[in-house]
């Protein structure tokens, strides 16, 4: 059992909180869709490859996950690393709070969000769970690598590890409200600059998942637990779209 003496881990050294919002959040937030874009088309003019509009989506996903998630490990690896030693010496306790009591909290309030959307609009999906459902169909094993691991791992650094752990010490309501609200948005952001502003209402799950992950990795005092929460959910998610 932890000690409540025991020493704060979620805090970033100054260093890694810069190089995170300086460096990682812009990439996230902008950039990284550009970049995968480009080494994308990249790739399949250069080899002259025949790709469909949907296997193109589906690789740029996974280019786009897989620099979000290394660029992460990368700025924040001292943090990860401190995270890793405290996951090892409490790997019960973190495990179950990860794997069931967040995934069951998660549950419940995707089933609150999506209750809430219902209210405002006819359609009960965003325009990304249909991608998702639509791309899963299409490259199941890929998008299980992608959803299933690549995704919540560089969402989770970034989402709680950065945005939480730095304005947790200043404001925990704050902290909870800003990386939810972020977390819904980057979800429906695509289709909101594309003009579907009505969008905006299919960020409420997502945003609900975000202060239950959130949650989890506060009060297990370790990011580990909100990643498997997070990973625990996408592939639940996508075991029911294929069966």
């Amino acid at each position: 059992m932890r000690q409540k003496n025991d020493r704060f881990t979620r805090r970033l050294s100054g260093q890694e909180l810069v190089l995170g919002c300086l460096i990682l959040l812009p990439l996230f937030f902008y950039c990284n869709s550009y970049i995968g874009s480009a080494i994308v088309k990249w790739t399949i003019l250069t080899f002259n490859l025949s790709i469909t509009s949907t296997n193109a989506n589906i690789w740029l996903n996974f280019v786009v996950d897989l620099i979000t998630a290394l660029v992460a490990v990368i700025i924040l690896r001292k943090f990860i690393k401190r995270q890793w030693k405290d996951f090892m010496n409490n790997k019960l306790s973190i495990i179950v709070a990860g794997c069931f009591l967040g995934f069951f909290l998660n549950i419940c309030a995707n089933a609150i969000g999506s209750s809430i959307v219902k209210l405002f609009v006819d359609q009960s999906s965003s325009v990304n769970q249909q991608q998702v459902e639509s791309l899963t169909k299409s490259i199941p094993a890929v998008m299980f690598f992608v959803t299933g691991f690549l995704a919540p791992i560089g969402e989770e650094l970034i989402f709680r590890g950065v945005i939480f752990t730095g304005l947790r010490k200043y404001n925990r309501f704050l902290a909870y409200v800003v990386s939810a609200f972020l977390f819904g948005f980057i979800h429906v952001m695509n289709s909101v600059f594309a003009g579907n502003i009505f969008e905006m209402v299919q960020m409420i799950p997502y945003a609900f998942s975000g202060i239950v992950f959130a949650y989890i990795y506060e009060s297990t005092d370790n990011i580990w637990a909100s990643i498997l929460t997070h990973m625990t959910n996408n592939i639940f998610a996508l075991l029911v779209i294929l069966f």
